[in-house]
């Protein structure tokens, strides 16, 4: 679910339309991104507390562990934090 949110923000990002002459159409806007904001500042704690754990996850595997490679979960981490950045 979080990972959904992540990237459906990210997409917005980056296919923001040009900023409008209109002031409804600014103020729309405006409210759009607090709202994404606020959401975003809701999942802080919760995303570094995965990132803690993603950390600790890939420091513990080794490169040769054979446990981590099948761990798609990890793949998963990364593209979350990498999202994360984007935005």
């Amino acid at each position: 679910m979080m990972m959904e949110k992540l990237a459906a923000a990210a997409a917005q990002q980056q296919q923001l339309e040009p900023v409008s002459a209109h002031v409804d159409k600014l103020n729309t806007q405006l409210a759009d991104n607090k709202a994404i904001l606020d959401d975003m500042d809701r999942n802080v704690a919760s995303i570094a507390a995965l990132k803690t754990v993603a950390d600790g996850l890939t420091q513990e595997a080794g490169p040769d562990d054979e446990n981590a490679q099948g761990m798609s979960g990890i793949c998963m981490v990364f593209l979350f934090v990498s999202l994360w950045h984007v935005i």
